[in-house]
């Protein structure tokens, strides 16, 4: 393959003028984002037919490329979740027609499989990882780095022809197309949502009352502090400190200073007047909100049952062949067995999947059992108690 180098709004256009020629491109990006909230995009490689074009982005604009994202050509990544949010913020979007060796591999067994495996087992193709560590913000970039770049984007649109084309002979393309479409609907600001983040925070449950909604005025803040001055949630303020001012709810700046984990890296530019005015302000949320954010709905069946359920999940899942995470997890099971049936379950390729046959589990028309193999297997419901 010969590669281009593009770094200036002409060469850019004449990549562009080329790659639209293709019904289908290979795209991956290298980027930062250590000490930032967003990506920093160092790179931007997209094998197109014979032609590998390594875009710098410190040099070019690279908006014209929405055209291409938004035109009939499928985009090809492996893994794109970073990727994806990257040109939601560059371009203003994401591709139209999308695929993901990554996603597709899942069909066929794979658990997160990393590019180089999957390029070795499905096309003996070793890649060189010796530039994996570089520097993609420094300039000038050398030959090995845009050689190593470069090679990503190179067999990709190759490994995507063998994948499905062991997809459609496992008689799963439907379901790998339906899981395409769902994922490249989703959200990819790459804005975390304060409430699920305070969802998750490890406090959050402990507190109650006012205590609760200090806590998650402060993981409010965070976040969109977080955003603004683009660096990562935990340099703006840590999870231990939310915890600790939530719970002391601090009324002097020299209380917040003595609160556990404020330390001098976040007491810059008067943060503590800003976090006082939160807590403050904090009186004035909803609590009941809060409280149904955090409450855990009890699903119709114990925790024992549930693994019982997880189990033969697993052992399904490995005769069909697919990842096991990607046909369902604990939390899709905890939904279907809801109250009111909700969730990836119910709809799409998974109802079709397992979602049906769960279904005449919860409604006894199935019963799980020990196969003769030690397997756990659906068999018909006698109904027939033994009295134990």
């Amino acid at each position: 393959m010969a590669e281009f180098y593009v770094d200036n709004s002409a060469n850019l256009m004449n990549a562009i003028s080329n790659i639209a020629k293709c019904d289908v491109i290979a795209v991956d990006t290298e980027f930062h984002r250590e000490k930032s909230y967003f990506a920093r995009l160092g790179l931007v490689q997209i094998g197109a037919g014979e032609d590998v074009f390594l875009i710098d982005p410190l040099k070019v604009d690279i908006a014209p490329l929405r055209d291409i994202f938004e035109s009939d050509i499928e985009v090809v990544f492996h893994a794109a979740q970073q990727d994806l949010e990257i040109f939601n913020r560059y371009l203003g979007t994401v591709p139209r027609v999308f695929f993901d060796t990554q996603i597709a591999a899942n069909f066929l067994g794979y658990s997160t499989p990393g590019l180089g495996v999957l390029l070795e087992s499905f096309l003996e193709i070793h890649l060189d990882k010796s530039d994996r560590l570089s520097d993609w913000l420094a300039r000038p970039l050398d030959k090995n780095q845009l050689r190593y770049a470069g090679q990503d984007v190179a067999h990709l649109v190759l490994l995507r022809d063998r994948l499905v084309e062991d997809v459609s002979k496992a008689g799963r393309l439907e379901w790998l197309t339906s899981e395409l479409s769902d994922y490249i609907s989703l959200d990819f600001t790459g804005i975390a949502d304060p409430k699920r983040v305070f969802s998750k925070l490890r406090e959050a449950k402990a507190l109650k009352g006012k205590n609760r909604k200090a806590a998650f005025a402060l993981v409010k803040w965070r976040e969109e502090k977080a955003v603004v001055v683009d660096r990562p949630s935990r340099f703006v303020l840590p999870d231990i400190a939310i915890g600790s001012l939530a719970q002391s709810l601090p009324k002097k700046v020299t209380d917040v200073r003595s609160a556990r984990g404020m330390d001098s890296r976040y007491l810059v530019d008067g943060v503590e007047f800003e976090i006082l005015k939160v807590i403050t302000e904090s009186e004035s949320i909803n609590l009941s909100e809060l409280d149904e954010l955090l409450a855990v709905e009890v699903p119709t069946l114990n925790n024992e049952s549930i693994s019982f359920i997880m189990t033969w999940l697993s052992s399904y899942a490995k005769r069909l062949k697919i990842d096991p995470s990607t046909l369902a997890t604990r939390p899709d099971v905890v939904d279907l067995f809801s109250q009111v049936p909700k969730g990836r379950l119910v709809t799409s390729w998974r109802k079709e999947a397992i979602g049906d046959y769960l279904t005449q589990v919860r409604d006894g028309e199935i019963a799980l059992a020990l196969s003769p193999s030690g397997e756990v297997e659906m068999v018909k419901n006698s109904r027939k108690s033994v009295g134990l």
